[in-house]
């Protein structure tokens, strides 16, 4: 049954990762969450949607019922400007040229690409790197020229070719790591639905 298969191929893949990126992937997310931090988060395609559910989940989710105040900009849903940077000065530039004009201090940038190889994700966090952000990564497939590169501070590898696999492993990863946090800074005596 297809199901069956691919959810052997899931599971195999979520077992590629490596738990020292993961913990250090959930620890600078907590962080910025304490310190009411910016995270710019960006993808494309499939990955642009987990970006807007990282932004809402680690935002209103996180949020609710802590005493956190995560702070989550999605640089894929604004379309007016993304599309008049694209327009003007070309594709590759959609998330770098956002990522100029936004505060450096503490800030972090997430690109998400299950190829590691988009362009404007890694033009992205070129950017971001040299403004003095922290950098994360979640990839796919060979890693591609993020991993190759070590373009980030921090890089979640999903063993996989798969792009659906390694798009639903991205988001296992983001709902993990927002319950868990959710979880632990839970006020006392409300109960957190997960």
């Amino acid at each position: 049954m297809m199901l069956d298969l691919y959810k052997h191929e899931l599971n195999d893949a979520l077992d590629s990762i490596s738990s020292d990126a993961m913990d250090a992937f959930g620890f600078a997310i907590e962080h910025a969450a304490h310190g009411n931090n910016p995270i710019y988060v960006f993808g494309n395609g499939g990955s642009a949607s987990t970006a807007d559910h990282f932004a809402c989940d680690h935002t209103k989710g996180v949020a609710h019922d802590t005493n956190l105040s995560p702070n989550i900009v999605s640089l894929s849903s604004n379309m007016a400007l993304f599309s008049a940077i694209g327009n003007d000065y070309g594709f590759d530039f959609v998330f770098s040229e956002q990522l100029r004009h936004f505060p450096k201090l503490e800030s972090i940038a997430l690109g998400i690409t299950a190829s590691g190889n988009s362009p404007n994700i890694i033009k992205g966090l070129i950017q971001a790197k040299e403004m003095g952000f922290k950098t994360l990564a979640l990839v796919g497939f060979s890693g591609g020229e993020i991993l190759k590169q070590q373009l980030a501070d921090v890089i979640v590898h999903v063993k996989s070719n798969n792009y659906g696999i390694v798009e639903d492993a991205h988001a296992i990863m983001m709902h993990s790591v927002a319950q868990t946090i959710r979880t632990k800074h839970a006020k006392p005596n409300h109960m957190v639905k997960l």
